[in-house]
C-alpha cells in the first residue's frame, strides 16, 4: 500500500514510477514512427535497388531506362534551366488553380443557398463537366494563341470543374440534424447557412482543392505540351527531341516532387486548422481498426 503522510494526508510516494512510464511511452512512440518510416520507405527503396541494378547490368538500353547517375548528371548540368522550367510551371498552376478554385468554390456555394441560380445554370454544369478537358486545347489555343493565357484558362477550367462538384455535393450532405436544430433555436437562413454549413463543408472542400491541385500539374503538362515555349512540359519536350531520356524522367520526378509537396502542405494545414473536422479525430481509431496498425 502506498505510505500517508500524517501531516498532509498526501501520498509520499516516490514519482519515479511515473516518470520511469512517461520516459517508456517516449520511447515506444518513437520506436513506432521509426518502423512506419521504415515500411513507408521500404517499397520506394526497393523500387530504386532494383532500377540502379538493372541500369547497373544493361540489361535495358539506356535509352529506355537511364542510369540515376546519369539523372544527376542532368540536375549539375541543366540546374539553372530547371529552376526556371519549374518556376514558369508553377505560376501557371498558382494562377490557374487560384482562379479555379475561387470561381469553383463561389459557383457550389452559390448552388446550395440559391434555388433560382441550381435552376439557371445547373444544367448547363452538368453538361460542360463531363467533357474532356484536353480535348478543348485546340480550342483554348485558337481562342487564346500560344503563351501563358491557355495554359492558365485550361488548368483553371479543371480545378473549377472539380470545385464546384465537390462544394456543391459538400453542402447537399451537411446533416439535417444540424441544419433543423439550428432553425429551432432561432437561426435565420443566413444564419444557418454561415454557422452551421460552412464549417461543416470546410473539410471537403479543403478536400476537393488538394484533388483539384493534383489534377492542375497534370493539365499544365497538356497544356504545355501543346501550347507553351517554356516550363517544365516544354523542357521534357525538349529533351525528348534529342532523344534524352534521363531529362525527361527527371522533369516527370519534378511534376511529382511539386505535386506531393503541395498536396502534403494541404493535408496538414487542414489537420491543425481544422480540429472539428471527424476525419481527423477519428483517423487513428479507423485506422486501427481496419489497418490493424501494428
Amino acid at each position: 500500500m502506498t505510505a500517508m503522510d500524517n501531516r498532509t494526508g498526501k501520498s509520499s510516494a516516490s514519482p519515479r514510477p511515473v516518470r520511469h512510464q512517461i520516459v517508456r511511452a517516449n520511447a515506444d512512440g518513437v520506436a513506432a514512427r521509426i518502423r512506419r518510416w521504415i515500411l513507408v520507405l521500404s517499397v520506394p527503396l526497393a523500387f530504386f535497388a532494383l532500377w540502379y541494378a538493372v541500369a547497373e547490368a544493361g540489361i535495358v538500353g539506356r535509352i529506355f531506362i537511364p542510369h540515376p547517375e546519369t539523372i544527376l548528371e542532368r540536375v549539375t548540368l541543366l540546374w539553372r534551366e530547371l529552376l526556371v522550367a519549374v518556376w514558369v510551371s508553377i505560376q501557371m498552376v498558382a494562377m490557374g488553380a487560384f482562379i479555379g478554385s475561387v470561381a469553383g468554390i463561389f459557383i457550389g456555394l452559390l448552388f446550395g443557398f440559391s434555388r433560382l441560380a441550381r435552376e439557371l445554370f445547373e444544367l448547363t454544369l452538368d453538361t460542360i463537366r463531363p467533357v474532356p478537358i484536353f480535348a478543348l486545347i485546340p480550342l483554348f489555343v485558337l481562342w487564346f494563341g500560344i503563351g501563358l493565357m491557355p495554359q492558365v484558362a485550361l488548368v483553371a477550367l479543371g480545378v473549377f470543374l472539380i470545385l464546384s462538384f465537390t462544394t456543391i455535393e459538400a453542402v447537399r450532405n451537411v446533416p439535417r440534424i444540424f441544419v433543423r436544430a439550428a432553425l429551432t433555436c432561432g437561426a435565420s437562413r443566413i444564419d444557418v447557412y454561415r454557422t452551421v454549413v460552412l464549417p461543416s463543408i470546410v473539410p471537403e472542400i479543403l478536400l476537393g482543392v488538394r484533388f483539384g491541385l493534383i489534377a492542375a500539374w497534370g493539365l499544365d503538362v497538356a497544356a504545355e505540351f501543346s501550347s507553351s515555349s517554356e516550363g517544365l512540359g516544354y523542357f521534357m519536350i525538349v529533351r525528348g527531341q534529342y532523344l534524352d531520356t534521363a531529362g525527361i524522367v527527371l522533369s516527370v520526378l519534378l511534376f511529382c516532387g511539386c505535386a506531393i509537396i503541395v498536396d502534403r502542405a494541404l493535408r496538414y494545414i487542414g489537420r491543425k486548422c481544422m480540429p472539428w473536422n471527424p476525419r481527423v479525430t477519428q483517423q487513428d481509431f479507423i485506422t486501427e481498426l481496419l489497418g490493424g496498425r501494428g
